[in-house]
């Protein structure tokens, strides 16, 4: 299943052995390229979900063994970079070449980040350079910028002679 992360905001939190639903994803949060965890609200009350008691992610809900696995009253500020923060920085490689801000949040099946989409440019979105940043090239989430390593450049097609 194709994920983004920002397909997982306002998704429902289900406890399997109870059937009960526990809130709904407020806030993904990062470390090192992985899920970490996720904030839940419901009712008002934030929540916090450690990935690892995940049992899965489908279209339409995140599921869990035991309830208990939610921390409600946690911390204000979790330590981890949020979907939110990220999506706020700007990508640059390592020859200091901007591409852009992410427009799309790319993830495997273990939480981790498979790839970046970015956007540089335009107005409005008309006219914006799309770059595809795969996983492989990510180096560092930091407190202002998202570093790469440098794309490969575009090898144009040779005419065949006649």
């Amino acid at each position: 299943m194709e994920l983004k992360a920002s397909d997982l905001k306002n998704k429902d939190v289900l406890d399997l052995n109870q059937g009960v639903k526990l809130g709904n994803v407020s806030e993904t949060y990062f470390e090192n390229f992985h899920i970490i965890g996720f904030q839940v609200i419901k009712d008002k009350q934030l929540g916090f979900l450690p990935y690892s008691h995940i049992r899965g992610i489908g279209h339409d809900a995140i599921t869990l063994e035991d309830k208990a696995a939610v921390q409600w009253d946690p911390p204000s500020d979790p330590g981890y970079v949020s979907l939110t923060e990220i999506r706020s920085k700007i990508v640059i490689d390592a020859n200091g070449n901007k591409q852009g801000k992410p427009t799309a949040i790319h993830l495997g099946e273990t939480g981790t980040i498979q790839g970046i989409t970015t956007a540089e440019g335009g107005f409005l979105g008309i006219g914006a350079q799309s770059n595809e940043i795969p996983g492989t090239h990510l180096r560092a989430i930091g407190e202002e910028f998202i570093t790469v390593e440098p794309l490969p450049e575009p090898i144009e097609p040779t005419e065949a002679k006649s």
